[in-house]
């Protein structure tokens, strides 16, 4: 049996306490009425990394896996991106030079409170109190770095689920 492609094992918490190279991409616009494998509307997601092997990476396994990608490379496209489009899902790297994946959240929800309970904040900084907090209290997902694939996939469909039974 094949394991599942990883950047490690990693671990997910969300901020109410559960536990649970290649081509350049950047913001291209995705049709709002794209669907996934199944003939559901596929999620559309914000990929946020500044690493570009680490953004490909997953822009093209969100992809495979039926969703709907923009990705940024830096937390000021991002937040312009943010601007002009509605995603069901921000999975933004927390460290980054310029602005920082927190600094997107504030951004982003300062003009779209709705969107917080959206945001997976990927991080290997796990033991930082400060970003802990933030999550709890932001009630924003924890994405623990190196995260494999399985657990990425679970941690998106949960929150299109939890926004689906709003």
């Amino acid at each position: 049996m094949r394991a599942a492609p990883s950047l490690g094992g990693g671990a997910v918490t969300s901020g109410i306490g559960q536990q649970p190279s290649a081509r350049p991409t950047t913001a291209q616009p995705v049709a709002a009425d794209s669907s996934g494998p199944d003939g559901a509307k596929a999620p559309r997601i914000l990929v946020l990394d500044d690493e570009p092997s680490i953004r490909v990476f997953l822009d093209k396994a969100l992809r495979s896996f039926g969703y709907a990608v923009v990705t940024a490379r830096s937390g000021e496209e991002a937040i312009e991106i943010a601007r002009d489009q509605d995603f069901d899902v921000y999975l933004v790297d927390h460290q980054m030079a310029g602005a920082t994946g927190l600094d997107v959240f504030e951004s982003v929800t300062e003009a779209r409170p709705e969107s917080a309970a959206r945001f997976v904040i990927m991080s290997g900084d796990l033991l930082n109190g400060a970003l802990r907090r933030f999550t709890v209290g932001h009630e924003v997902t924890l994405l623990s770095k190196p995260f494999d694939l399985a657990t990425l996939r679970s941690t998106i469909d949960s929150i299109a689920r939890r926004l689906d039974a709003d």
